[in-house]
């Protein structure tokens, strides 16, 4: 019967007890050999030791691989259909915009129109159709919000650069919002230092920037307040503040402000709506313009002060 890795030291140990007895070469020799063997059974033991925890680990490691392959199968399935319905989502949401968008725009030239001409109505009838104005702009507006970040996130910005003068973009822009803050009693004030403040950029989204600023602030602002709106420049910036007397932002809401979808708590003061899109597409389209636009913070309660400034480029790199 052979001995064990266990048994062999002691046996090692009674023949080298035996040769001592014997001294000489021959006993060194074989005394060496008997060790050299014992060493090699023993390292030969913990390879097979080893051998087999290797094996044990590849296998738990090959069923944990089948695992994680089966769940990666699961999820590639669930992204396939997220994308199938994302892109449903955006092909309704295009199809619905545009077939509501030509009617209520027909609808807000005649509301327009009858605003116009309304000098025969009485109070409630004016009221009533300011009432239908203002709701039918919330929907384009709506329409509008959805369209811009749809062809955003699919197709990006495509700056159109011209020589433009800021100052007389805001004060077109100014002159139609007449029947809102008729309705609310409120003024827009507009200071500036200089005469013109000429750049070169995009009048489409530079339109967009400050008409999202200015109808949140007169949104927000309760009645009979003012709306103030300073544009200043030096050598390298245009800065254009738009500043309300509503209820301000709170801390908690700073920290959402520019995220999509994110409705403040902040509620419009005249029964409007809010989508939570407006300051997400102006942050946006700001950034594009390579420009910068932040909320300047104040004391709760003392209004809302947003500020862009937009460099003086005379070339916008591309985005």
């Amino acid at each position: 019967m052979g001995l064990s890795v266990s048994e062999m030291p002691n046996s090692v140990y009674s023949i080298i007890f035996q040769l001592e007895v014997f001294p000489g070469f021959e006993g060194v020799v074989i005394i060496t050999l008997l060790i050299l063997i014992v060493m090699l059974l023993i390292s030969m033991q913990q390879r097979k030791v080893v051998h087999e925890e290797l094996k044990n680990r590849a296998d738990l490691i090959k069923e944990k691989a089948k695992t994680v392959e089966k769940r990666n199968k699961i999820l590639e399935d669930q992204i396939r259909n997220l994308k199938e319905l994302n892109e449903e989502k955006n092909n309704m949401i295009s199809v619905v915009s545009h077939d509501l968008k030509a009617p209520l725009n027909r609808i807000f030239a005649l509301t327009n129109l009858l605003y116009l001409t309304s000098s025969g109505f009485d109070d409630e009838q004016k009221e009533y159709l300011e009432k239908l104005n203002i709701v039918v702009k919330e929907g384009l507006d709506l329409i509008r919000n959805l369209l811009d970040i749809r062809a955003l996130e699919h197709k990006g910005v495509h700056i159109k650069l011209e020589n433009l003068d800021i100052k007389e973009i805001i004060e077109n822009l100014i002159k139609t919002y007449d029947p809102y803050i008729v309705r609310k009693n409120q003024k827009i004030i507009f200071k500036t230092d200089v005469i013109s403040y000429p750049l070169i950029s995009d009048i489409h989204y530079l339109t967009r920037i400050f008409d999202n600023l200015i109808s949140n602030a007169i949104k927000f602002s309760p009645s009979n307040t003012s709306i103030l709106i300073n544009c200043h420049k030096n050598d390298k910036h245009i800065t254009v503040v738009v500043s309300d007397q509503g209820p301000g932002i709170t801390t908690e809401d700073q920290l959402k402000l520019f995220q999509k979808f994110q409705v403040l708590s902040a509620r419009p003061t005249g029964g409007e709506s809010s989508t939570g899109l407006g300051l997400s597409i102006t942050k946006y389209l700001v950034n594009m313009l390579r420009g910068e636009i932040y909320y300047e913070k104040g004391a709760q309660n003392k209004g809302s002060t947003f500020v862009v400034k937009l460099p003086i480029h005379s070339v916008i790199p591309e985005s």
